[in-house]
């Protein structure tokens, strides 16, 4: 599928994509490719659709009384960009066109953002849908689904440090705060 192309025939613009904290025209191709969204066309306009677990992580040391609250602090892409991200969120991985929201999904995405390959707990807080024009694809709408997950961290699982996630483009950087 040639994406350009598609966003032509609709005129959606996307020269401006890749700058600042936008995202550009090949990690729209790498999201389809791996079927993490789709594009669709609805009363003749061009949709993005995604569905996103959103994870609120927390790690309570019971010994000392304290309570702490992953957030992911910022993304360093490898052009120089840095994107802050200080959201209520501690992460969102978007779900692949075959995957439920379930334990399964939340287990890849700790382990893919946070390296953490032991079984955790999911606790299901709410689903809810928004569509939107995109804040990382500027000009294209978005059909985001949308499941929130609270989820707490073993004493093993912990790293008072934080995580580190390296991927081909950007380093993302997870850090912990006390609540």
């Amino acid at each position: 599928m040639n994406i350009q192309s598609i966003l032509n025939q609709y005129q959606i613009p996307c020269q401006n994509w890749g700058i600042g904290n936008t995202k550009t025209l090949t990690h729209l191709q790498k999201e389809v490719d791996e079927r993490e969204s789709s594009l669709v066309i609805e009363d003749n306009n061009l949709i993005r659709k995604v569905r996103i677990i959103w994870l609120k992580i927390y790690f309570v040391k019971v010994n000392i009384n304290k309570r702490f609250c992953l957030i992911e602090k910022r993304q360093e892409f490898i052009d120089g960009r840095v994107r802050s991200r200080n959201q209520d969120w501690s992460l969102a991985e978007k779900l692949k066109s075959d995957e439920k929201p379930d334990q399964q999904s939340i287990a890849r995405a700790i382990s893919e953002e946070l390296g953490i390959d032991s079984p955790v707990t999911a606790k299901f807080l709410k689903q809810h849908f928004e569509t939107a024009n995109s804040m990382s694809y500027p000009g294209l709408t978005t059909c985001s689904e949308n499941y929130f997950y609270e989820v707490y961290l073993t004493n093993e699982q912990f790293k008072p440090e934080g995580y580190i996630e390296f991927q081909d483009d950007k380093t993302t950087y997870f850090v912990w705060q006390k609540i």
